[in-house]
């Protein structure tokens, strides 16, 4: 048997992580091993991080400050672009946004991820198809979506119910999609991925 390699999870999008904070299950992200790392494009912590008046964003701040040793933050040419364009020449934040900025920032993502670590699988969350069908996707990322993410979770023993973490998501979101399941592994991983 081939000994395990270190896992990084990228966040695509907001979507994850409020999901999870809605549940206040943010810590799942890291019990998955010891080892594994969490990346974080510039945009999506700025997209998360920017309202103080919804209680997700005060657990996803809480969740970064107490695991910023394994929690990355991934500069984007997009992400610098937006935080210069929403600012006004005295430096304070205007209200205008451009659309489509997050999903933007994810195609800068991937592309960057080819230079950073190309042999180094990466499992990307989502919850949106707009990834699967739009972004620039390198073959070492093994696309999962929330709930097929918690579904693997309960197989492997980190949960005992993704049932009652999919309800806890949807009784505060929604809109939360919990019959979309996605489970793609990366296409050019040795042995694939799982």
């Amino acid at each position: 048997m081939m000994p395990a390699k270190p896992i990084q999870i990228f966040i695509s999008d907001a979507g994850p992580l409020i999901s999870l904070a809605i549940a206040d299950e943010l810590d799942l992200l890291l019990r998955v091993a010891d080892d594994v790392r969490l990346i974080i494009t510039d945009h999506v912590i700025y997209e998360v991080t920017r309202r103080d008046d919804l209680p997700d964003t005060h657990r996803i701040k809480a969740f970064l400050e107490a695991n910023v040793k394994r929690v990355e933050v991934m500069e984007t040419s997009v992400g610098v672009m937006a935080r210069n364009s929403m600012q006004s020449a005295d430096g304070k934040a205007t209200i205008r946004r451009m659309k489509n900025l997050g999903e933007l920032s994810i195609s800068s993502a991937m592309i960057d991820m080819r230079y950073r670590a190309p042999g180094l699988a990466t499992l990307v969350l989502i919850e949106d198809e707009w990834f699967g069908s739009h972004a620039s996707r390198e073959g070492n990322a093994h696309l999962l979506s929330t709930s097929a993410w918690l579904d693997a979770l309960e197989q492997i023993g980190v949960i005992s119910s993704a049932s009652n973490v999919r309800r806890k998501i949807h009784a505060g979101r929604s809109n939360f999609r919990v019959e979309f399941r996605v489970d793609d592994p990366a296409p050019k991983m040795e042995g694939r991925t799982e």
